[in-house]
């Protein structure tokens, strides 16, 4: 398995939150996996980041490996997750799979009794969306 990179503050998030995430988790066990796997996670500061790196508020292209379809999705908190907005929690199945990530690499998570694999195609900042939604004035 591809070792996650995850940005100091997103992991310093992540960890203080884990009582609580576990506590109300549908799955438990496998929120304990994520959490022992981040423990071996690869901490880089902010600045160090690669822009094709998945962290908290960013936005990810997925493509279906079976059908090929496309799916995109923003990392969220829980209390920022939405579904209408397609907005998925970093501690849902889909969050977990994807926090720490690339673009170029497989994912997988559990959807009911199926597994849905993907490949992150295109991963897109915050502050990249922001700048892109800014008015351009001539």
């Amino acid at each position: 398995m591809i070792k996650r990179k995850l940005i100091t503050s997103d992991y310093a998030q992540l960890v203080s939150r884990r009582e609580g995430a576990i506590l109300h988790a549908e799955f438990p066990h496998l929120l304990e996996e994520f959490y022992q796997e981040l423990l071996n996670a690869e901490l880089v500061d902010a600045e160090q980041i690669n822009v094709n790196l998945i962290k908290l508020n960013c936005r990810i292209r997925l493509k279906e490996k079976n059908l090929g379809k496309f799916l995109t999705v923003t990392l969220a908190l829980p209390e920022d997750a939405n579904p209408n907005e397609f907005k998925v929690s970093v501690f849902s199945s889909i969050g977990m799979s994807l926090i720490g990530r690339s673009v170029g690499d497989q994912v997988s998570w559990k959807i009911h009794n199926l597994t849905a694999y993907f490949e992150v195609i295109e991963v897109t900042h915050q502050s990249e969306i922001i700048e892109h939604l800014k008015p351009q004035f001539a």
